[in-house]
């Protein structure tokens, strides 16, 4: 069977291209890691081996095994290429070493800190988007196929690095896929017509492609500003159905490529149910949060803690799912010197589903799923809350806290009595950790009589010897991350953290590392915490017998928690219990508490930001002129399809008349008209003459015209025509404003002279 080969379009060829570039030239400004400059070689070799297998005689299996050859070859030249080996045998050899042990522990769970390995799975999927694009545009003209690989990986990139920095390449990729749908219509119309014998325009591709970019435009500036996903509720309820999963997707690769540069997250719920260690990070000055407090005290906003250490991160191990109601609150455990807080807290970004709260959160006022701890005893202890429907921004609800007022002295004598489930949990470390890990905590803190004292000593020496620098590199790989923030002295919360807990272990303290915002800035007028993207924090928390989770700040770049003044003897009251009804408390009273399903989808909060007046204006402008040019085509060119090409040149010319304020008669001839036509739009004389002329030929002669009248011509005379009827109109206007102005000075000396 033969492969039928088509002749290629040069003009698919570039927007195929266009399509391509945008992806790349997006993820290379996001500038995830180092080196990502050789996807544009490899984008360009994909597409120039996609164009050459497309013209052979291969078959598609065939065609798509030389396409992996060769991108394996040009991948492994370009990567392989800057190891500092001088033989390139053993600079593959090195490249597969490093490939094979990535893949080895990655799937065992470890964390991969070699971003060479993320270069090359970028390259691996530029060249299939370049070469599938080519592919399926020159050889079997599947535009679809050719134009959403490259999208999904842009959108992809877009989500995860949000901003006005990449727009530009959107509006890349949005015009030339429509415009390259356009023309893939126009070229299988094209051969479709000649397949079956059927006389057209060759000028039609212009027409149709022009049209095609006006329509493109205007489709994408509607799109700009029209409601965005962040009011939609039912995309929240669809995307809520697979953010379970992808979350568990985004864990492991962030697990795998831990180096890469953590950039702004679009969404206000940056945090999964991993946390790992990794390189630079980029946070925006962008609000995500308004809480309402009581007082200007200390908060944390928690959202997620840990427990389980890995080496390279943490992981929230809660198996147990607890379902509850609006209000309701669970089998809780109690402890002494803590007091309730409520909090009102406005969603100022879309979010996810994840609730923010001071610790330790007890009873929400939205219906919530708690990822929990169960105890024997049936206690539950919670480690996030996630609602049941989606969150909108705007969406506001309340949240009561159990806040620790235990002093110093307290927690000094509070003792080591751990309850079981608290060593089980909160002591582990992994058999890889490092001696000198533990030889370093017991050097701080290992002689101290008090796991407070202990804590604070490793706080204290934390902030002392550790340098905040969010622009840490990853630690190396298989270094645990520890160790290494110990031996480099630099990094960020996460480390600080981290550090802190992994120490305190050591010693035999149970602690966890929580993440969510620090307390951002405080309003006193208002009594609103205003809280930012850069923000996003990791901190401590110790458990303390008696007294529950207590948190402490190791990074130095945050302010040391301030600690209660000592209570006197006998006041520490305990927690209430729970109630006998279930754990249910009575919601707050109406004045207390906003409606339940404020700022929910579909509920009476939902808040949408006003469009500006000038977005409206831009989008009745270019309606305007959409419409017009749709306007001049049509009675350009309707009813026209059965003339020749000469006639058709004619019959446009002839609609000018009534414009141009030109008279004939049926007696005059072509030429005649011509001549008249010639004297109304003198620039245009000579193509207008010709127009007349070759139809002259075509209708009396026996010889064709000796020139025909081109499309190309008619766009060069079609403004002069359109032209002169606005100069005719504007001097018509000018003679009727001189003619009224006379009147009007006739008139008003008439009064001037009656007043006299």
């Amino acid at each position: 069977m033969e492969i039928e080969r088509q002749p290629t379009d040069r003009v698919m060829m570039v927007l195929a291209a266009v399509v391509v570039f945008s992806p790349v030239f997006a993820i290379v400004a996001a500038n995830w890691t180092d080196g990502l400059e050789v996807l544009w070689l490899v984008a360009l070799m994909g597409m120039v081996a996609g164009w050459l297998i497309s013209l052979s005689r291969f078959r598609s299996l065939t065609a798509h095994l030389l396409s992996a050859v060769y991108g394996a070859t040009w991948i492994g030249y370009l990567l392989a290429g800057p190891l500092p080996y001088s033989l390139w045998r053993d600079r593959i050899l090195v490249l597969y070493g490093r490939l094979v042990a990535w893949i080895g522990l990655t799937f065992r769970g470890g964390t991969g800190r070699d971003s060479l390995l993320f270069i090359l799975l970028l390259s691996m999927i530029v060249w299939w988007l370049g070469y599938s694009a080519i592919w399926n545009t020159v050889r079997y003209q599947r535009v679809w196929r050719a134009v959403l690989p490259s999208g999904i990986v842009l959108f992809v990139n877009l989500y995860y690095y949000p901003g006005s920095k990449l727009t530009v390449y959107l509006m890349a990729y949005l015009l030339c896929a429509l415009l390259l749908v356009v023309r893939s219509y126009t070229v299988l119309q094209e051969r479709r017509w000649e397949r079956e014998g059927v006389g057209y325009n060759s000028d039609v591709r212009v027409d149709v492609l022009r049209s095609g970019l006006v329509l493109a435009v205007v489709t994408i500036l509607l799109a700009w500003v029209a409601p965005t996903a962040a009011s939609s509720g039912s995309a929240y309820d669809l995307w809520r159905r697979v953010g379970g999963p992808w979350q568990r997707v985004e864990d492991n690769f962030n697990r795998m490529f831990s180096t890469l540069r953590s950039q702004s997250f679009v969404q206000g719920n940056p945090f999964g149910r991993t946390l790992t260690l990794r390189g630079p990070r980029v946070l925006r000055d962008v609000p995500v949060l308004q809480i309402v407090a009581l007082s200007d005290k200390r908060y944390y906003w928690r959202g997620v803690v840990f427990d389980r250490y890995t080496g390279g991160g943490w992981i929230n191990t809660d198996d147990n799912s607890v379902q509850l109601d609006a209000w309701q609150e669970p089998k809780l455990p109690s402890f002494e010197a803590r007091e309730e807080v409520t909090q009102t807290v406005t969603v100022l970004l879309p979010a996810d589903t994840l609730i923010f709260a001071a610790p330790q959160p007890r009873r929400v006022s939205v219906g919530t799923r708690a990822d929990a701890n169960i105890r024997a005893d049936g206690v539950t202890e919670m480690s996030q809350l996630i609602t049941y429907r989606s969150l909108m921004k705007g969406a506001t609800y309340q949240v009561v806290s159990s806040l620790s007022t235990a002093d110093e002295e307290s927690m000094r004598v509070s003792g080591t009595d751990y309850p079981a489930w608290v060593r089980d949990r909160y002591l582990q470390l992994p058999d890889s950790l490092p001696q000198s890990v533990r030889a370093q905590a017991q050097s701080i803190a290992g002689t101290l009589p008090t796991a407070y004292d202990k804590a604070s000593a490793i706080e204290a020496w934390l902030r002392a010897n550790i340098t905040y620098d969010d622009q840490t590199p990853a630690p190396p790989q298989e270094e645990d991350g520890v160790a290494y923030v110990l031996s480099i002295r630099r990094g960020y919360c996460d480390y600080y953290a981290s550090a802190m807990v992994v120490m305190l272990r050591s010693l035999g303290v149970p602690a966890r590392v929580a993440v969510g915002y620090a307390q951002g800035v405080y309003d006193p007028i208002n009594r609103v915490f205003l809280v930012k993207e850069k923000d996003a924090h990791s901190w401590v928390e110790v458990f303390f017998p008696k007294y529950g989770w207590v948190e402490f700040e190791p990074t130095a770049s945050q302010p040391l928690i301030p600690r209660p003044l000592p209570m006197p003897q006998g006041t520490a009251t305990p927690e209430p219990a729970p109630s006998d009804s279930g754990g249910v408390r009575p919601p707050p009273t109406r004045e207390d508490r906003e409606p339940e399903d404020a700022g929910f989808v579909g509920g009476g909060g939902a808040f949408r930001r006003p469009l500006g007046a000038w977005v409206w204006v831009l989008a009745a402008v270019v309606a305007f002129l959409a419409g017009l040019f749709a306007a001049i085509l049509i009675f350009e060119r309707r009813g026209l399809g059965g003339l020749s090409r000469t006639a058709q040149m004619y019959a446009r010319l002839l609609r000018f008349a009534g414009w141009l304020r030109v008279r004939w008669s049926d007696s005059q001839t072509p030429l005649e008209r011509g001549l008249a036509f010639a004297s109304a739009v003198p620039d245009a004389s000579q193509l207008i003459l010709q127009v007349t002329d070759n139809y002259t030929c075509e209708q009396y002669s026996l010889t064709p015209p000796a020139n025909e009248f081109s499309e190309k011509a008619w766009r060069e005379m079609s403004p002069q025509l359109w032209l002169a009827g606005l100069r005719l109109r504007a001097e018509v206007f000018r003679r009727h404003f001189r003619q009224w102005r006379r009147s009007w000075e006739a008139l008003t000396t008439r009064m001037n002279r009656q007043f006299e």
